[in-house]
């Protein structure tokens, strides 16, 4: 740990195990101070130190600033990759701070054993993302446009008899539509989660879709171990392949640190405050 810590702010950006992670080089969140290690028994703190006044209210920018924060956020990202290479970790948000070396000591004695839990629970896995994204209106119009409802004879009319002639019912092309996606977006996520320790649901957002009328239908964050990987990303890569439903991507993304999995460690930090 460098001399001066203690006359800054610590900025923390994962535990992990003090056996398998010995250094992280590089720079840190600034880009301009480097990352030291902090060891309490057999987990270690992955920190950093930055300067006060950087991150006080007084500076430009914010983490409500996207040009600000996009930046930190890579490079706290890149750092807790690099870690990730040697032992599992438990990473914490963009902007976890601490007024003083003893304070971080503190938070990693009184969390140790939620931490020591965490990194055994999750060695050997890591955390995939699987988003299933459709484009609503081409979905619902090119099931009716094509006739589906009609050619099929799967779809029974209210009345219970089926469809054989005359134009296309919009409402039945829909219902059907909404019901088959309903069906492979449970099988994929109940084929998933087989070969996955945990899963969690992920909030949905916009990010990424520029295209009007898409909406994301499946998000999930799975725990996979590490042997189980080519088989996870291939079922999803078949379910592209063989999707029957026009408009329909599975987007899959990882792996990652294990950020959907991660205890809560208490309210013991503070973070950095919206400018």
């Amino acid at each position: 740990m460098p001399d001066n810590v203690d006359s800054e702010a610590i900025y923390l950006y994962c535990f992990a195990s003090s056996a398998l992670l010995s250094t992280v080089e590089g720079m840190g969140v600034d880009g301009k101070n480097p990352v030291f290690l902090l060891p309490y028994r057999d987990v270690v703190a992955v920190a950093g130190f930055v300067a006060e006044g950087e991150f006080g209210s007084g500076t430009e920018g914010g983490m409500g600033d996207l040009a600000w924060v996009g930046p930190r956020a890579c490079r706290h990202e890149e750092v807790v990759e690099r870690a990730m290479r040697h032992s599992p970790v438990l990473p914490v948000p963009l902007g976890t701070i601490f007024d003083s070396h003893e304070s971080l000591e503190n938070h990693l004695r009184n969390q140790h054993d939620t931490i020591r839990e965490f990194l055994e629970k999750v060695s050997g896995q890591d955390e995939w993302g699987v988003r299933g994204i459709l484009n609503h209106v081409s979905a619902c119009e090119r099931y009716v446009l094509e006739g589906m409802t009609m050619q099929s004879g799967r779809f029974p009319c209210k009345s219970g008899r089926r469809r054989s002639e005359g134009r296309p019912n919009r409402s039945d092309g829909r219902k059907a539509m909404h019901r088959l996606l309903g069906s492979i977006c449970q099988d994929l996520e109940e084929d998933l989660a087989r070969m996955a320790a945990d899963q969690r649901i992920r909030q949905n957002d916009a990010n990424g879709l520029a295209v009007e009328d898409t909406h994301i239908v499946l998000n999930r964050a799975f725990l996979v171990p590490r042997d189980s990987a080519s088989e996870f990303c291939a079922r999803v890569r078949t379910a592209n392949d063989e999707c029957t439903i026009p408009g329909l991507f599975f987007e899959l993304s990882g792996p990652w640190p294990p950020y959907s999995f991660c205890p809560r460690l208490g309210d013991h930090d503070r973070r950095l405050k919206p400018r």
